[in-house]
C-alpha cells in the first residue's frame, strides 16, 4: 500500500544491532546511570476527538497504520439507547459506530470513512464488518451476510481510497477479480495479513477438506509497485499439514521467516524474495517460535521482539534478542506504553499510539487517543544515580509501574530499573501441571537464593512469595518492625501482614491479596459455620452436592490444598511435626473419600445450580457475585479445625538482605504501601491491605457493576437478561462493608512452597495406593522437609 508508511523501502528492512541503553549487566558493587547512557523526554500529544465518548456505552479505538505523516484508527463504540425504548423493538445497528478516522502528524482529524454505512446496505440474519484490511492506496472492507436458516454465508467487498476520501459500493468479494478473493471462491479462508517494508503478505488457509490432502496455506505477496506472487505451500509440501501462520518476520538479506505450527509441531519456513519460493527449514528455531506472538513490525526498524520492558531487534546469527528502546530509559509507566501501539521505533526517537490507558474498573467508552512521542536527550538527567535492580516474578503491572516511575522522578540518588530474567517458565508438555508449577517455581526461586548470596542478586523481589527458600534473614530483610511503625491497624488491615509472618518475621510484604473459600448456598450449612472439618465436608459433598465435591481434581491436589491452608499446625519454630492429630486426618480423609479420577459433567450426580465451588475472591464485585447479596456463603477450605476462608498472594514485595541501598528499597515498598498506589492495585491487582484505598477502589466497583446493569437494562428486557444470564440486582455500599468485615476475620494464609511440595507429591502417593502406613511416611517426611527448612535458616 504506497500511501500508508511514512517511507517505503525499495526491499525489506535489515535488522539493527543496537547497544544497551541504561546500563549493563549489573555488579553488586554499586552501579551507577552514566550520562552517556540512553535518555528520552516523553512528549503526549492528544488526537482531536471526534466524538463525546459520553455519547457511548462502550466505545475502543484502534491503531491502524501511519497515512503520509499522520495516522489512520479505527473506532468501534455502541451508542447509549436512551431511556424509555423499548429493548424489543429496537434495532442495533442503529447505535452501532464503525468508523475509520484519518489525524494528520499534529493530531487533526482530516477524514472519517463510515464503515457502518455498509452493513446498512446488505441484508441478513446476521451482518457485520468482519475485516478491514490495508490495500494499494487505502483499505478494504469485508462485510459478511450470515443466514441462520441456511448456515451460509456471503462476503462483499468495497474499497476505501485514502487519496479521493471515497468508498466503493460493495460487490460479492469473489467475483472481484483480486487473487486472494479467487482464492476464497476456490474454499481458502483469509486470514489477517502482513506488511514488511515493501511487500504485504496475505495469508488464505484452506483446510483438509478444501485441499483434498492436508491443511495448508496460500500466500500472495504484492509488492509496493503492485506486483502479485502466489507461494503456494499446498503445492511446494502436499503432504506437510499447516495448520497455523502465526508470523511473518524480517530476516534481512530479502528473506522472511514464517513461524507457523502443524497439529503437533512447530514448523518454520523461508521466503526467499528474490525468488518468490519458500522452503521448509528444520534448524533450531525454539528461541524464536517461543516469542512468535510477541514479534512485530514497526517502521524504522522493520521486525522486532517486543517485551514486557521494551523493544529488541532480532539477532538471527547469535539467535538473540538486542535492546533497542527500553521503557526503562524514559520516566514512563512501562505497562501504560505496553498497551499501546509502537509505530515508529529506532534508537532515537519512538512513537507509540492507542488509546489512553484506564487503570479503574469502569465500562470502556473512552476515545481519547494519544501518541507518545520520545526523543533522545543529550544527555541522561539520571547520570550519578545509584542503580537498584527490581525482579519482578512474572508480568508488570500499572501499579508497579507507577510506584517506580513515582521514585525515579523524585529520588536524587537512586534509580529503579527491572530486572526481567526471574520468570517461571513451566512445562506442560507432559505431566501433572501443578506439580509442573511447583516444580519451575523450585528451579527459579533456587536460582534467585544462588543470585542473593553471590552477590549479584537483585534489590528488590517483587511477587516472590512462593519462594519460601528465601524467607530467611540470610536472603531477605525482615520487615516487621517496618511495617508496624508505618501501618497501623487503623490504616492497614494489619492481620494480613501477621498472618504473613514466618516464625514472628516478616520478608515479603503483602501489597494486595485475594480471598480462597468455598462458595456455596448459605442455606447448605449451619449459619456460623465458617469453614469445613473433613467430617462436615464429607456430609456436605455426599448431601447438597449429590457427590460431586467442589474440590475436585484428584488426591493430591485435594490433598496439598487442604495442608497448605493450615501448616501452622504441622510447623512451629521452624520445627517441622506431621506427626498428629491434623496431619493424620487429612492423610485418612484423602486416601478414604477423594476419587483419584475427577467425575465427568455426565455422571450421574452432577448437579448444575446451585453450584458449589472453590473461589478465589479479589474485589468487591466478585464477591458480590459470589455471595448473591447474601444468599451465598463464602466458607474455608476443609481443615482439621474447620477454619475460615484463607489469604492467597497476590502482589507482595521483600528487600534483598544483600542490598546496599535498604533505606532507599524500604522508601519505595512505603510508595507501594502508599494510599494511591494502594488504590491502583485495589483496581485491577486484588484486595488492598490500605483500608481507604479499599473503600475507595470498592466504590469504584460498585459504580462501574451498575452502570454495567443499567446500559444492559436499556438493550434487553429484565426477563430477557436472566434467560442470558445475566444479573439484573443491583449492588450498594453494604457488599463493601461486608467484605471489609470478612477481611478483618481473616487469619489464615496459604503458604504454597514449591520444594516442600515437591517432596510430599514423591512420599504421599505410596500411603495413598496402600503400599506404606503412615508410620513409615511420617518420618521420612518429616526429615525430607526438615532438612530443607534448616537449610533456609
Amino acid at each position: 500500500m504506497k500511501k500508508l508508511t511514512k517511507a517505503v523501502a525499495a526491499g525489506l528492512a535489515i535488522s539493527m544491532m543496537v547497544p544497551v541503553f541504561a546500563g549493563c549487566k549489573k555488579n553488586r558493587g554499586g552501579e551507577k546511570v552514566s550520562g552517556d547512557d540512553a535518555w528520552f523526554n516523553l512528549n503526549k500529544i492528544s488526537l482531536e476527538q471526534v466524538h463525546d465518548s459520553s455519547e457511548f456505552d462502550y466505545a475502543n479505538t484502534n491503531y491502524m497504520c501511519t497515512y503520509e505523516d499522520g495516522y489512520v484508527f479505527r473506532l468501534g463504540a455502541s451508542r447509549k439507547i436512551p431511556e424509555g425504548t423499548d429493548p424489543e423493538t429496537i434495532n442495533m445497528n442503529d447505535y452501532y459506530v464503525d468508523e475509520l478516522e484519518v489525524y494528520d502528524a499534529s493530531g487533526n482529524i482530516t477524514n472519517t470513512f463510515d464503515l457502518q454505512s455498509l452493513v446498512n446496505q446488505v441484508s441478513g440474519d446476521y451482518v457485520s464488518v468482519s475485516s478491514v484490511n490495508p490495500t494499494d492506496g487505502g483499505f478494504y472492507a469485508d462485510v459478511t451476510s450470515y443466514n441462520y436458516t441456511t448456515q451460509a454465508s456471503r462476503t462483499y467487498r468495497s474499497y476505501i481510497d485514502m487519496a479521493s476520501g471515497t468508498m466503493s459500493p460493495l460487490t460479492e468479494a469473489q467475483n472481484n477479480g483480486d487473487l486472494v478473493s479467487t482464492l476464497v471462491g476456490q474454499g481458502g479462508s483469509e486470514e489477517s495479513s502482513t506488511t514488511l517494508g515493501a511487500y504485504t503478505f496475505r495469508k488464505v488457509w484452506f483446510s483438509e477438506s478444501a485441499t483434498g490432502t492436508v491443511s495448508s496455506y496460500d500466500i500472495v505477496v504484492t509488492d509496493v509497485d503492485g506486483n502479485v506472487n502466489e507461494i503456494d505451500l499446498r503445492s511446494l509440501y502436499p503432504n506437510q499439514e499447516v495448520f497455523n501462520i502465526s508470523n511473518f518476520i524480517d530476516m534481512g538479506d530479502n528473506k522472511v521467516v514464517v513461524l507457523a505450527t502443524s497439529s503437533d509441531d512447530d514448523i518454520v519456513f523461508i521466503i526467499d524474495l528474490n525468488t518468490m519460493t519458500a522452503t521448509l527449514d528444520n534448524g533450531d528455531w525454539e528461541w524464536l517460535n517461543s516469542k512468535a506472538y510477541m514479534i512485530r513490525q514497526v517502521d524504522g526498524s522493520g521486525s522486532v521482539l517486543r517485551d514486557d520492558d521494551g523493544i529488541y531487534t532480532i539477532d538471527f546469527a547469535n539467535k538473540t534478542f538486542v535492546p533497542l528502546f527500553l521503557y526503562t530509559s524514559s520516566n514512563v509507566n512501562a505497562y501504560e506504553i505496553a498497551s499501546l501501539t509502537p509505530i515508529y521505533v529506532t534508537a532515537d526517537r519512538a512513537l507509540f499510539s492507542g488509546t489512553a490507558y484506564n487503570p479503574m474498573p469502569v465500562d470502556s467508552n473512552s476515545t481519547e487517543v494519544k501518541i507518545y512521542e520520545f526523543t533522545k536527550a543529550d544527555s541522561n538527567p539520571n547520570a550519578g544515580k545509584t542503580i537498584l535492580d527490581i525482579a519482578c516474578i512474572g508480568s508488570l503491572n500499572y501499579p508497579l509501574c507507577q510506584a517506580v516511575c513515582e521514585f525515579n522522578g523524585n529520588n536524587a540518588d537512586y534509580f529503579l530499573r527491572f530486572d526481567m530474567k526471574y520468570q517461571i517458565e513451566v512445562n506442560n508438555s507432559q505431566g501433572d501441571s501443578s506439580e509442573n508449577e511447583d516444580n519451575a517455581a523450585t528451579t527459579l526461586g533456587n536460582q534467585l537464593a544462588i543470585d542473593i548470596m553471590s552477590g549479584t542478586g537483585p534489590d528488590l523481589i517483587v511477587n516472590g512469595a512462593q519462594f519460601g527458600m528465601i524467607n530467611n534473614d540470610e536472603y531477605l530483610l525482615n520487615l516487621s518492625d517496618f511495617i508496624s511503625e508505618n501501618c497501623n491497624s487503623d490504616a492497614y488491615y494489619t492481620n494480613i501482614f501477621e498472618t504473613s509472618k514466618i516464625a514472628g518475621e516478616l520478608f515479603q510484604v503483602p501489597l494486595c491479596f485475594g480471598i480462597q473459600g468455598i462458595v456455596t448456598n448459605a442455606s447448605y450449612v449451619d449459619p456460623d459455620q465458617i469453614g469445613f472439618t473433613f467430617e462436615q465436608y464429607q456430609e456436605f459433598v455426599e448431601g447438597p452436592c449429590n457427590g460431586t465435591p467442589p474440590i475436585n481434581q484428584g488426591r493430591m491436589y485435594f490433598f496439598l490444598t487442604s495442608l497448605n491452608c493450615m501448616t501452622d499446625l504441622m510447623n512451629e519454630d521452624q520445627i517441622v511435626n506431621y506427626d498428629n492429630e491434623a496431619f493424620r486426618a487429612l492423610a485418612e480423609y484423602t486416601a478414604q473419600h477423594v476419587n483419584e479420577v475427577m467425575p465427568s459433567e455426565g455422571d450421574e450426580g452432577y448437579i448444575e445450580e446451585p453450584e458449589s465451588y472453590m473461589s478465589i475472591i479479589s474485589n468487591v464485585s466478585g464477591y458480590f457475585n459470589a455471595t448473591k447479596n447474601g444468599q451465598y456463603a463464602i466458607l474455608g477450605l476443609p481443615s482439621y479445625d474447620g477454619r475460615g476462608p484463607i489469604i492467597t498472594s497476590s502482589n507482595s514485595v521483600a528487600i534483598s538482605a544483600q542490598t546496599i541501598a535498604p533505606d532507599a528499597c524500604k522508601e519505595f515498598v512505603s510508595i507501594l504501601l502508599g494510599e494511591e498506589i494502594q488504590v491502583l492495585y485495589g483496581y485491577q491487582g486484588g484486595l488492598p491491605v490500605d483500608r481507604s484505598a479499599f473503600e475507595t477502589a470498592s466504590n469504584k466497583y460498585v459504580e462501574s457493576y451498575n452502570n454495567n446493569i443499567d446500559m444492559n437494562l436499556r438493550r434487553f428486557t429484565e426477563a430477557q437478561m436472566i434467560l442470558y444470564g445475566m444479573t439484573t440486582e443491583h449492588m450498594d455500599d453494604s457488599a463493601t462493608a461486608d467484605l471489609s468485615a470478612l477481611i478483618d476475620s481473616l487469619s489464615g494464609w496459604c503458604i504454597n512452597d514449591g520444594s516442600i511440595n515437591a517432596i510430599i507429591r514423591e512420599e504421599m502417593p505410596a500411603y495413598f495406593e496402600g503400599q506404606k502406613t503412615l508410620e513409615q511416611i511420617i518420618p521420612v517426611l518429616e526429615d525430607r522437609v526438615q532438612t530443607v527448612i534448616n537449610e533456609r535458616r
